[in-house]
């Protein structure tokens, strides 16, 4: 098998979650710089001149704004690492037993493959697509 790194792997099935992130992140932040920058502007403009706004006020603001966006970035970032991390959890089952449940009732079966559409990882088990959040047990390969 040739030499294939994970992102060519999550560029195979259209998925890439650094980018995705990046841009989702990048969007949410310029729309809160945005927002946060109107209302400083409808701030200033309506204030009355005698009382002009605080500065430390306005210090205090923008700090805020600044936590704002370091949040919006480790979310997005963590939502990145939660992506990889179902995807190798995915990989790692080919070929297991799993206990999972299906409309109210515990079933079993091996697991033959993982499926990846928009985003959401589902395993194959006995031709149906199973959520990783319905297992429940997993063993190892069948009749070991």
């Amino acid at each position: 098998m040739a030499n294939v790194t994970g992102s060519d792997i999550y560029s195979m099935y259209g998925v890439n979650a650094a980018t995705k992130t990046t841009k989702t992140t990048t969007a949410s932040t310029n729309k809160v710089e945005d927002t946060f920058m109107e209302l400083l502007l409808a701030e200033l403009r309506n204030q009355n001149p005698m009382e002009p706004m605080d500065s430390s006020q306005m210090v205090t603001q923008m700090a805020q704004m600044n936590s704002l966006q370091e949040l919006q970035k480790i979310t997005a970032s963590l939502k990145g690492v939660n992506q990889s991390n179902q995807f190798l959890t995915a990989s790692s089952l080919i070929g297991k037993q799993i206990t999972y449940i299906s409309s109210d009732s515990i079933k079993q079966g091996m697991v033959s493959a993982f499926t990846i559409n928009n985003n959401v990882i589902s395993l194959l088990v006995n031709d149906l697509a199973i959520s990783l959040d319905e297992v429940i047990a997993v063993a190892g390969k069948e009749g070991v």
